[in-house]
């Protein structure tokens, strides 16, 4: 049904229902588990619960891997992506515009893009095999996703109902779920630290140590005994606690979950371990607008100078726009020729309209906002990593069965597998600070998500950081959502060890005989 539909709107709008319809046949796929104990009805769980997550945005990603392909199709996917960029372009306009004769005329001309792509969308969906292409992508099955875990990773998939809260545990040796009650206590405790995260203030003192901990106690201790040989985690989660950092849950000793386990985030597995590293010039295209001054627009909005966001992206290799040179179209011009991206500058979200949310550039004309709608056109197939300082892009609207509707997921929608975001609005200095040592270790070949953990590390363990600043609601907000990353396995180099002696003594040996 979904490779019919022509939106993100219309593409939600089944994903709804399907919420609701999903977690029945989830519980009882889980009842005849438990009477049968065979694997396959925890594998049917599975699927349901994948299913249920970011088809959406899955499907967007299918699409615009098809950008790249030749053909007839690829032709008329071009012409299908020009019209959607333009009708974007319009209807942002017409948000903007006054004149009653001049909105009546963008209107029209939206219309009469929408008819174009409408035809065009009829004339692609009658070809089978472009059809089949828009097919949103499979869910790979559990074998296949413990085949492309290393030994020391964990995927925790959450599933989170008005009552209910599932847990489905893969590592290379393990697919087992954990399911219990959840009532509004639950919901309390989830908003409570929110609430907490979200305070910055500083003349007051964090308030989520009670919170954190029962939330660790239904998120993590269910499953702690099976992560003993675990140090790193992707987690999938669901509804509200996609508001949550995973990373500043507390134990009854009080020790946060980032310090035992680097932590990643993902929209399903249909988007897990798809993605090769390109190779792509070296460097990093960045932007801090607001480094020197803060500015007025012409409509009156107040942007605030952010004075440590050249500290982030001074020292970086590539190419950096600071203050003027900050703008937009030099963005424009710029992006999907370098690896990484990254934007130190504000944001704004709009929960009502998410396609409205947008990045702030220099705003040295009217065009200066980069909306979420517009950051979806884009061709960010050859952008491995988009880091995003800026503050809330990594939170929106809240999409049953879609998860939060952010800035960071119009980014993975454009094409781009890892996103580095921020949940809420936080201090300019240890957003520097973090920035700063995650570029460092991710020039010293660290993964994406081993490289955020270290920089927080660094950050609790730093003499010159304030002690103030050391909560996690000064440190949490940087999330990491991306592919997975192989890491060197440490047994691999055992191997190479043996195989190097082992050809050493046959050398030996021949050496000997042939004298």
């Amino acid at each position: 049904v979904e490779k019919t539909y022509a939106s993100d709107e219309a593409l939600l709008f089944p994903g709804k229902i399907k919420y609701t319809v999903h977690s029945k046949p989830i519980n009882v796929s889980l009842l005849l588990y438990d009477r049968t104990k065979k694997r396959n009805y925890l594998e049917e769980a599975y699927l349901f619960d994948q299913r249920n997550k970011a088809s959406t945005l899955a499907f967007n990603v299918r699409e615009n891997e098809l950008k790249n392909e030749t053909g007839n199709a690829n032709q008329r996917t071009g012409q299908e992506i020009s019209l959607k960029t333009s009708i974007t372009r319009l209807s942002l306009k017409a948000a903007q515009a006054t004149d009653s004769a001049a909105l009546s005329q963008i209107h029209t001309a939206i219309r009469d893009n929408e008819i174009k792509l409408g035809k065009l969308q009829e004339e692609l969906n009658e070809d089978p095999g472009w059809l089949e292409k828009k097919t949103p992508e499979r869910i790979p099955p559990v074998k296949q996703i413990q085949k492309l875990l290393d030994n020391t990773t964990a995927l925790l998939s959450y599933h989170l109902s008005e009552n209910e809260l599932l847990i489905l545990l893969i590592t290379p040796g393990r697919f087992e779920y954990h399911k219990s009650p959840v009532n509004q206590s639950f919901f309390t405790s989830i908003e409570s630290l929110r609430n907490a995260l979200h305070n910055t203030s500083a003349s007051q003192r964090y308030t989520g140590i009670n919170a954190s901990a029962r939330l660790y106690e239904r998120l993590i201790d269910p499953v702690q005994s099976k992560l003993s040989q675990i140090k790193r985690l992707i987690i999938i989660p669901d509804d509200e606690l996609s508001y949550l950092p995973f990373e500043v849950l507390q134990d009854k000793n009080k020790k946060y979950l980032v310090e035992r386990f680097s932590i990643q985030y993902q929209y399903s597995t249909a988007l897990l371990g798809k993605h090769e590293k390109l190779k792509l010039p070296p460097g990093t295209l960045s932007f801090a607008p607001f480094a020197s001054n803060g500015y007025k627009d012409s409509s009156g909005a107040l942007f605030s100078v952010l004075p440590a966001s050249k500290e982030e992206i001074i020292q970086l290799k590539g190419i950096a726009f600071t203050d003027k040179d900050a703008t937009k179209s030099n963005f424009l011009h710029s992006v999907n020729r370098y690896g990484t991206i990254h934007l130190a500058t504000h944001a704004s979200v709009n929960n009502e309209e998410p396609s409205r949310s947008f990045i702030t550039f220099f705003p040295g004309n009217d065009d200066y906002k980069l909306y979420a709608r517009e950051i979806g056109d884009l061709r960010l197939d050859s952008t491995q990593l988009v880091i995003l300082s800026a503050c809330e892009t990594g939170a929106g609207q809240l999409i049953k069965g879609e998860g939060l509707m952010s800035l960071s997921r119009a980014f993975a929608s454009a094409g781009c597998p890892n996103i580095i975001t921020s949940l809420w609005k936080a201090e300019d200095k240890t957003t520097a600070f973090l920035t700063q040592q995650l570029h460092y270790y991710l020039d010293k070949n660290y993964t994406t998500d081993k490289a955020l953990q270290q920089a927080r590390m660094d950050l609790l363990k730093s003499e010159d950081i304030d002690p103030r600043f050391k909560s996690p609601n000064y440190w949490g907000h940087l999330i990491f959502i991306g592919d997975y990353e192989p890491r060197h396995n440490s047994s691999n180099w055992w191997w190479i060890a043996i195989t190097f002696i082992t050809g050493a003594i046959i050398y030996i040996v021949i050496s000997r005989k042939s004298k």
